[in-house]
């Protein structure tokens, strides 16, 4: 028998800082058996395990992207709470940018759709969007440097 995941689209999970404080973060993707999820994450960051999760917007987050649940499975990221009558639509899959490693090809959109955050569908345009958060698989500890760098000049 399948173990039981701890988190649920919807659930809201306290990340400590790699220097102190805690950032906030959401599920709001998950493939059926775990492992890859889409999370949008937020400041400010905070210094009391107290926090709340009904505050949180889409439109706020300082991070959006795909990774990897270890953290939520190992119990380093708390999950303390759930959205409020959690919709969907509400969190949507944003689109990412990805960009060829080797510079030979031109970058790309990337959609991922609400039934598959594994594989996405590429789109060549002639003006790429900017502000687009960068395609890829975050680990956790990425997470937890990316947040600690992007709060790192917010009150």
């Amino acid at each position: 028998m399948a173990k039981r995941l701890p988190y649920r689209e919807g659930s809201v999970f306290r990340i400590p800082l790699p220097h102190g404080g805690f950032a906030r973060g959401v599920v709001a993707r998950m493939v059926p058996r775990g492992r890859i999820l889409l999370g949008y994450f937020f400041g400010p960051k905070m210094f009391s395990a107290d926090i709340a999760a009904s505050d949180l917007l889409p439109s706020e987050a300082v991070l959006i992207g795909r990774f990897g649940d270890l953290h939520l499975i190992d119990g380093k990221w708390e999950i303390f709470g759930e959205i409020g009558g959690w919709n969907r639509a509400d969190w949507p899959i944003p689109e990412f940018i990805h960009h060829d490693a080797l510079h030979i090809l031109p970058d790309t959109i990337v959609r991922y759709s609400d039934d598959d955050i594994v594989l996405g569908t590429r789109e060549r345009r002639p003006v790429i969007p900017t502000g687009l958060a960068e395609d890829g698989l975050m680990g956790a500890e990425f997470v937890e440097i990316s947040l600690s760098s992007l709060l790192a000049d917010r009150p």
